[in-house]
């Protein structure tokens, strides 16, 4: 091993991945509400699923905040990629959710509010899906080494200017 590389510690990063897959599997199959303005709230919350993650692989590891954040970002990456491939897959008819469920309503958001020309969606439908489910998981991982780091053990504050 390289002098100062740093090796990961598995068992937080399985924990925080746990909980986002779990999280994920409840607002796959899980109707939660028919109140649009709670299946708005419940599908932001399900957004933060990096938050979750991330929050809890750093909690076990409470370690230094830069190690924080590099096991946060792991456990980002790796959820926020299976929950843009689930994305994908509910938006395209791949996977099956029910109505009223947190990954409708995030299609149905993605179908009605984001301001997509028609003409794109119909031309470039299965890209333009893709590149929204990999902006969603890009910012899943970010939520996730953000959070970790925010849950660094106080011993070990970041330094000013870095």
């Amino acid at each position: 091993m390289a002098p100062g590389a740093r090796r990961l510690s598995w068992p937080p990063i399985a924990l925080g991945v746990v909980a986002e897959l779990l999280a994920i599997a409840v607002g796959l199959w899980i109707p939660l509400a028919s109140d649009p303005a709670v299946r708005t709230f419940l599908a932001i919350a399900l957004l933060n699923v990096g938050v979750l993650g991330g929050g809890i692989t750093g909690l076990v590891l409470s370690g230094p905040w830069r190690t924080n954040a590099l096991h946060g970002a792991v456990t980002g990456v790796i959820g926020g990629a299976v929950f843009g491939v689930v994305l994908f897959g509910t938006v395209t008819n791949a996977v099956p959710s029910p109505r009223y469920a947190g990954f409708w309503t995030i299609h149905y958001l993605v179908a009605t509010a984001l301001p997509i020309p028609s003409w794109a969606v119909v031309r470039y439908g299965r890209l333009v899906v893709g590149g929204i489910a990999v902006l969603v998981g890009s910012f899943v991982a970010i939520e996730g080494s953000i959070a970790a780091g925010a849950v660094a053990s106080p011993r070990d504050p970041p330094e000013a200017g870095r």
